[in-house]
């Protein structure tokens, strides 16, 4: 365990947003970088619906900041989100980019992005947020079984700088979360709270069952992911714990301050 400082306010991550796409690992993609039919059959599929979620515009989304933004102020959190987003992006234009080298086929749908999309619209900011910490957090699962199922070094360097920005990702969105759900009163958030539980858990064996393949190949078995998960999600609990106490008194979205432990 090691103590990582995150950014402590709005205009701290757009700072950090601004300065981390300047320090980003070097992909190179050889050409004799091409993995065996083998691992593409693991991995291909896999790999295609994650770049699939990661290239989502987030239209609905931002919307639904803006009109957060517009009754609570603050304009640095729609900076920030805008670079998120362009983050997200430039996940999927790395995977594509992978896969296309790989000739791997890139997918325009997918009935589990579809699910989570059409979730994610038909909610509220505080639940949309909720849902995609799910994601979030399962992806931080999900791409270290990916670096160890895959031999090419331009996937597992894809997969390292993914790793790290995940991590950020999940600190930004918690904090927003945390924020977002201040608003509310103990009811509608112990709501929220239990649909959110469920709704992770459904996540983890839906993206086991599409992507068993590459978790079975890095060693995991079902209970293994699962625990991995929950591991997350128990200290994602913890963070939102102490933001809750922070934020107990706090009406706008620039007061923040996180020191979380990872």
């Amino acid at each position: 365990m090691y103590k990582r400082d995150y950014p402590e306010n709005w205009n701290d991550w757009f700072d950090y947003f601004e300065t981390n796409k300047d320090c980003l690992l070097d992909i190179t993609f050889a050409d004799d970088d091409i993995i065996s039919l083998q691992t593409k059959l693991c991995i291909g599929q896999s790999v295609a619906i994650f770049q699939l979620g990661e290239s989502s515009e987030g239209r609905t989304f931002i919307n639904k900041a803006r009109e957060f933004v517009a009754r609570n102020g603050n304009q640095a959190y729609m900076k920030c989100l805008d670079l998120f987003i362009k983050e997200e992006h430039r996940h999927a234009d790395n995977l594509k980019t992978f896969m296309n080298q790989q000739k791997i086929p890139v997918l325009r749908k997918q009935w589990t992005d579809s699910c989570f999309r059409f979730l994610r619209k038909c909610l509220d900011l505080e639940i949309e947020i909720r849902v995609l910490i799910c994601a979030e957090l399962i992806a931080k699962v999900y791409y270290h079984s990916l670096y160890d199922a895959s031999h090419s070094p331009a996937l597992k360097t894809i997969c390292r700088q993914i790793m790290h920005d995940e991590d950020y990702h999940v600190q930004f969105q918690g904090q927003a979360l945390a924020l977002a759900k201040s608003a509310k009163d103990p009811m509608r958030q112990s709501l929220a709270h239990f649909f959110h539980y469920r709704v992770y858990n459904a996540a983890i064996a839906v993206v086991w069952m599409d992507h068993r393949s590459v978790l079975k190949s890095s060693g995991l078995s079902i209970f293994g992911f699962h625990k991995l998960c929950m591991r997350e999600w128990q200290a994602l609990q913890s963070d939102l714990k102490e933001h809750a106490k922070l934020f107990k008194k706090t009406t706008r979205w620039n007061q923040v301050t996180i020191r979380a432990e990872v």
